[in-house]
């Protein structure tokens, strides 16, 4: 596992920035009951559920 201090500080504070991206972007308009949570995770956490070469359902619709 890479560990958070052994990533470079330039690595950091770009992960840092697009973390209060996502919280300023879902924070505009928040007129619902919706709570949106952004954390670093570690890289320990089970597999994706999709198969690789597999297209969503919704593919196509941007």
């Amino acid at each position: 596992l890479m560990r958070t201090v052994q990533k470079p500080l330039a690595l950091i504070q770009l992960e840092e920035k697009a973390m209060a991206e996502l919280l300023a972007h879902y924070a505009v308009g928040r007129e619902s009951d919706h709570y949106i949570t952004v954390e670093r995770v570690s890289k320990q956490m089970a597999a994706p559920l999709w198969h690789r070469g597999q297209k969503p359902s919704g593919a196509g619709h941007l």
